[in-house]
């Protein structure tokens, strides 16, 4: 990835592979960087050497635990509690975690049970 990319290639059709696996799933731009939506939702964006995933806040906790994950902070703004960051050299890491990307998915259109709960 040279200086002016800001998105890794690879990375990014990766995810564009991904969505046509996942239902309900489409792809866009967030601020200009490749994302998918679900539902209408965002759930992934290749950004930098990585992808950043929304997920339940206590799978963000234990993710950025492991190694090759970290808060996802874009454009240097505060860490977002659900959001994690995945770096990713190439589609292969990209797709070694679509299991990850499932269950983003999910999360970003509406699984979450304490929204229901608030109502």
């Amino acid at each position: 990835m040279g200086p002016e990319t800001r998105w890794n290639e690879q990375v990014a059709a990766a995810l564009v592979e991904a969505a046509e696996e996942l239902p309900d799933t489409r792809v866009g731009k967030m601020f200009g960087y490749p994302a998918l939506y679900a539902n209408g939702k965002l759930f992934a964006c290749a950004y930098g050497d990585g992808v950043g995933l929304k997920l339940p806040a206590e799978v963000v906790a234990a993710l950025i635990e492991e190694e090759g994950f970290e808060p996802f902070q874009p454009f240097g703004k505060p860490r977002m509690r659900e959001w994690a960051f995945l770096r990713a050299t190439d589609g292969g890491a990209v797709r070694a975690r679509s299991g990850l990307l499932e269950q983003s998915a999910g999360f970003a259109a509406g699984a979450r049970p304490d929204a229901q709960e608030r109502r």
